[in-house]
């Protein structure tokens, strides 16, 4: 998993205490969340053409193809079936939550499609690495707090 230090990427005059807030207001580092987020982000438009992708995105196994792929199809990147699923998916506009193991790790894989004015705009994808043991705590039973 990528560490973040979100302090060293706050210009100097931040304090810690306000650099949560401050961090996504900054004009230097106005992305920078989204470089160093530690999980893969992925933004397509509604076509499948993917438009973004963040530093853990790039770097992903999977992504590693030898050249950007910003600009290319995130539907033919896919084998078949996947393919198929993928076009179903772009088509119905909705949301998608799953967990994966690949290479002997655990991730969860969440597809959100995104709209502007009630038109789809496309799906971003994040794929978060899981621990082998996710705690659960079940809000709704008051003795089960966190």
């Amino acid at each position: 998993m990528l560490s973040v230090h979100f302090v060293h990427s706050c210009p100097e005059k931040l304090t810690i205490k306000d650099s949560n807030i401050k961090f996504l207001e900054s004009k230097t580092d106005k992305n920078a969340w989204f470089d160093t987020f530690p999980c893969a982000i992925t933004a397509t438009d509604e076509n499948g053409i993917i438009m973004n992708m963040n530093n853990a995105s790039r770097i992903h196994q999977k992504m590693r193809v030898g050249y950007d792929l910003v600009g290319h199809s995130a539907i033919t990147c896919h084998k078949e079936p996947t393919q198929t699923k993928v076009r179903k998916f772009y088509a119905e506009q909705k949301s998608n939550i799953y967990s994966i193991t690949k290479d002997g790790k655990k991730h969860l894989v969440y597809q959100a499609a995104c709209f502007t004015d009630g038109k789809f705009r496309g799906i971003v994808e994040m794929v978060l690495d899981l621990s082998e043991e996710v705690p659960h705590f079940n809000r709704d039973i008051p003795s089960d707090s966190h």
